[in-house]
């Protein structure tokens, strides 16, 4: 490619950047460093099975499905479809699926049906189903070849009209790619993370028509250049579960497993479970193997974190072995409910926002200092608290279903659903104020063989002062077995909340040790005070002979 064309292309791409392009433009690699011989080589040695989701709805103009068009039947031409190699297929969507092109490898028979596809522009766009319809009918088991990597082109608008989440999760847990290839300026960015689950899978399609084989071959190269599987290993962030997904370069003969819970079936796989040999993945529901949750308040959201080894080996831990701490946030606005009042002439309706929990451990009194490091038998304060941004007496809160690590990756329960202490020898029913948002409870520090720090997680669950609901839950009677209100009337929202680490010590007792000192300094007195009296009567019964003698 000269230099005049070069120019000419950087100047197109910068000029199309600045004219209100919001989403970036394709990441298009450097001709100079990787070029399209590269591609075919690769394209050549590593196969793959290439699906392509096209939305066709009516957020599609004409302009903007022609480019699609172009698009695809470069990515046909490109891959270089064979019997033995790799095989393509396209689907495509607006608010139902429809023209569902199986995985094949005849290229001619492929162009032949994509040609019949035409512009509608009509229909609302359902992701979601598209996507649930791709992973059980084209990616399934009864379809998919053994050992051979998979990715899915998801060319779209973004919008979608369904939840996609439940259904990218399903395919990433089954090691599909997916790209996202953005259409139009109005594409939503946030569903394209959503899909890839990685910035370097996003490109965008509405560029002059000259680039189109230069992002067709950027995509090939991207995926192709870790053989169509993540390069290195991903975090899975899902609405209900956490997890890590990566491959290797050989087949995989080893586990992978969530950390201290390697005996538990749900926490682990081996390569018994992986249909593709080459490609790892482990998703965990927050529920199970001590998945860690807790909230924040700045920025608000929900913290989970699950500890994931990757053991290679199908018997020993090795150096080569990988260790991930898998962490997601989510972010969420501030909830809130509505209440309303009676006036005369007008009902007020207004939102309440919904107060911020958290639960940490006070040294000395519910007041003192967040304590992080603690000598057994100390003193400590569990302290629970809801505040709201604004004076409100509407909200009441019940701490309940609390655990502590017991050193053994599994959990102790402590306070039951109905929050009433289990063990009160650890830790009490809690107390509540009067205001019933704040509830402590004193306890000594104790320790787990072998587990150098604690931490406490428990449920808040808020309920309406108003409507009586509270009265109904808080105090727990604890004594008498009560009767469980089911009733959702008595719930507000409930909240994981989670104390800071405290690292245990074990205090030496200078006490004991004197004592023990003083003991042996006795003993040793008393021996020598024997030895003594035992010498001088010797002494004195020489003394008695030697006189005696004398005198005879």
């Amino acid at each position: 490619m000269n230099t005049g064309i070069k120019i000419y292309l950087i100047l197109i791409i910068n000029i199309y950047k600045i004219f209100g392009n919001t989403i970036p433009v394709p990441k298009l690699f450097d001709n100079e460093l990787v070029n399209s011989n590269i591609v075919d080589d690769c394209i050549s040695i590593n196969k793959v099975d290439v699906m392509i989701l096209l939305e066709t709805s009516e957020f599609i103009d004409k302009h903007s499905f022609d480019m699609m068009k172009i698009f695809i039947s470069s990515l046909i031409n490109r891959f270089n479809l064979s019997e033995a190699g790799n095989h393509l297929g396209i689907v495509n969507f607006s608010s139902k699926v429809k023209n569902i092109i199986p995985l094949s490898w005849d290229q001619q028979k492929i162009g032949k049906l994509f040609d019949e596809i035409k512009f509608t522009g009509t229909g609302k766009p359902f992701l979601g189903e598209a996507l649930k319809i791709v992973k059980n009918t084209i990616f399934s088991e009864f379809t998919y070849r053994e050992s051979i990597p998979k990715i899915l082109i998801v060319i779209t608008t973004g919008q979608s009209y369904d939840d996609i989440s439940f259904e990218v999760e399903d395919l990433q847990r089954e090691n599909v790619m997916i790209y996202g290839i953005g259409v139009t300026q109005n594409t939503n960015l946030d569903n394209l993370y959503i899909i890839s689950n990685n910035p370097s899978r996003i490109f965008f399609l509405s560029s002059p028509v000259i680039l189109i084989d230069s992002l067709v071959d950027s995509v090939i190269w991207d995926a192709c250049k870790t053989n169509y599987r993540p390069g290195t290993p991903e975090i899975i962030c899902g609405k209900k579960s956490i997890g890590v997904r990566g491959s290797t370069k050989k087949n995989f003969e080893g586990y992978i497993y969530v950390m201290d819970h390697f005996s538990r079936k749900e926490c682990r796989r081996n390569a018994d479970d992986l249909a593709d040999l080459k490609s790892l993945s482990l998703t965990i529901p927050f529920n199970r193997c001590n998945v860690k949750r807790w909230r924040s308040i700045s920025p608000r959201g929900i913290h989970v974190e699950v500890t994931i080894i990757i053991q290679y080996h199908h018997l020993f831990m090795t150096g080569i072995d990988q260790v991930i701490k898998a962490k997601c946030f989510y972010q969420e606005s501030p909830s809130t409910i509505e209440t309303s009042t009676k006036n005369t002439n007008e009902v007020i309706i207004k939102k309440e926002e919904l107060p911020i929990c958290t639960y940490n451990l006070h040294k000395n009194n519910p007041l003192g200092e967040i304590i992080h490091v603690a000598n057994i038998g100390d003193k400590v304060w569990h302290v629970w608290e809801c505040k709201t941004s604004h004076k409100s007496d509407i909200f009441g809160m019940l701490v309940h279903d609390c655990y502590v690590d017991n050193g053994r990756g599994e959990i102790v329960e402590i306070i039951n659903k109905d929050g009433c202490s289990l063990d009160t020898s650890i830790l009490d029913t809690p107390i509540y104020d009067n205001n019933l948002l704040t509830a402590i409870r004193e306890s000594e520090v104790f320790k787990f063989a072998d587990k150098p720090a604690l931490q406490f997680q428990c449920k808040i669950t808020l309920c309406d002062k108003r409507n009586g609901s509270c009265a109904k839950i808080i105090p727990p009677k604890c004594r008498n077995k009560r009767e469980v209100v089911e009733s959702n009337d008595n719930i507000i929202e409930t909240f994981d909340v989670i104390t800071q680490k405290m690292e245990i010590t074990i205090m030496k007792n200078d006490k004991l040790q004197c004592s023990s000192m003083n003991t042996y300094v006795i003993g040793f007195l008393i021996i020598l005070n024997f030895i003594l009296i035992f010498i001088l009567t010797i002494l004195c019964s020489c003394r008695f002979r030697l006189r005696k003698n004398q005198s005879i």
